[in-house]
């Protein structure tokens, strides 16, 4: 066989041509997300987004807009260190305005990514951005965006859920996840699992509804939860032995106060579990854990505001906290800090020569945003940047600032 008709062999098969079976209706993905927020469960919980007249830094806007004034906001949808998100909110009075999001994340705004509808509550496409490393996936998705009672913020939720069927006591129930902090993913702290478990087709917010938590106690049995942040992947498994984890920071310095920590763990399979708080150890299944997230709020006895971090899984390789039977393991999700000055390759005299600094957990996350207090994010540019000076000859020639995108 010539090497072009093996490439047509093997692309037939991957893509499935119509003689090899693709004219038939594609099997519906086991789990799939519905958008319809008319069949969601439970109180849609909105997270705020602060909105300010001052234009953030870089923003390109292509649009004649309706209004008298415009207001700003940022955020992020997906995971901690996605490229953060533009929306403008053009008043044209209290009752009245046009919404725009940067749905591209492309730091412009333009006439076709205006938000259709009017009243506080608008409804968009927008895709969750799932980072890891350089490279990025994005996963569609639909938000509600709801301005505030005072005008100066809005809210933003996931709408719908992602739903399939589970295997429990050899029953395959219908199962829906819901996204409860709004960042288009499905296996936070926040999020919930709703299951039919009387195979009703009703929904009972009492009995039916439970916490994203990495064990699941239904009836007289545990389960281990095995479900991936994409809102792709869920069982439950009978569990045959469990273990504890408690997060500790011994580095904190005296009089800090931890006011809010999340610590997000994948296993082998590339299921995610959900670590919280310094106080109580969270009962987990047995097996190997490595950190991919950790948010970290710190209140120190000085100032009212929380210092406010977040690290993410870069890439490197991974490290594993092994949890083992009837014992606590004591994690330190910082650990010692390294800080580093990545540079360009080669420079050339009177070209600019390039420098990020990193600042990596002793387990390889890489910070990806730090904040002072619950400032504006369309701000977040000026606080907290790192300064680097370019010295030659014990003079400064060049000095720059970085921040975290």
């Amino acid at each position: 066989m010539s090497k072009r008709g093996a490439l047509a062999l093997v692309l037939a098969v991957a893509l499935g041509c119509s003689w090899l079976g693709a004219d038939q209706p594609p099997e519906k993905p086991r789990w799939s997300y519905v958008a319809d927020d008319a069949q969601a469960l439970g109180l849609r919980v909105f997270q705020s987004v602060p909105l300010s007249l001052e234009k953030p830094e870089g923003i390109k806007e292509h649009v004649s807009y309706r209004g008298s004034r415009r207001l700003y906001g940022q955020l992020r949808y997906g995971t901690e260190d996605s490229t953060r998100v533009f929306v403008v909110l053009d008043e044209v009075s209290r009752n009245d305005f046009d919404l725009y999001v940067d749905r591209d994340r492309s730091r412009s705004i333009r006439a076709n990514e205006k938000v259709e509808g009017k009243g506080r509550l608008r409804t968009a496409s927008l895709d969750a951005e799932i980072r890891n490393g350089d490279s990025a996936t994005h996963l569609r998705r639909t938000v509600l965006l709801r301005r505030g009672a005072t005008g100066q913020s809005l809210g933003i939720a996931t709408a719908g859920y992602v739903e399939g069927r589970i295997s429990v006591a050899g029953n395959a129930l219908a199962t829906r996840r819901v996204d409860g902090d709004a960042n288009g993913l499905f296996a936070d702290a926040a999020d919930r699992v709703w299951i039919d478990l009387n195979d009703d087709g009703q929904w009972d917010a009492l009995s039916e509804q439970f916490p994203f938590t990495p064990v699941l106690h239904l009836a007289t049995r545990r389960y281990a939860v095995r479900g991936d942040g994409l809102g792709q992947s869920f069982a439950l498994e009978e569990m045959t032995g469990e273990g504890r984890i408690r997060l500790h920071l011994p580095a904190l310095v005296k009089g800090a106060n931890v006011t809010r920590i999340e610590v997000s763990l994948t296993d082998g399979s590339g299921a995610a579990y959900s670590v919280q708080g310094l106080e109580k150890a969270t009962t987990m299944p047995i097996g190997k854990f490595a950190i991919y997230a950790v948010v970290l709020h710190v209140q120190d006895d000085r100032r009212p505001e929380p210092w406010c971090w977040s690290f993410v899984y870069a890439g490197t390789p991974r490290k594993w906290h092994e949890v083992r039977k009837d014992e606590e393991l004591l994690l330190d999700p910082l650990g010692k800090l390294r800080f580093e000055l990545e540079t360009s390759d080669e420079c050339q005299a009177g070209q600019d020569l390039g420098v990020r600094p990193r600042l990596y957990t002793q387990d390889g996350l890489l910070i990806s945003s730090c904040s002072f207090g619950q400032s504006d994010p369309s701000k977040d540019e000026k606080h907290n940047c790192a300064t680097v000076k370019l010295q030659a000859g014990g003079q400064v020639v060049s000095t720059a600032q970085s921040g975290f995108a």
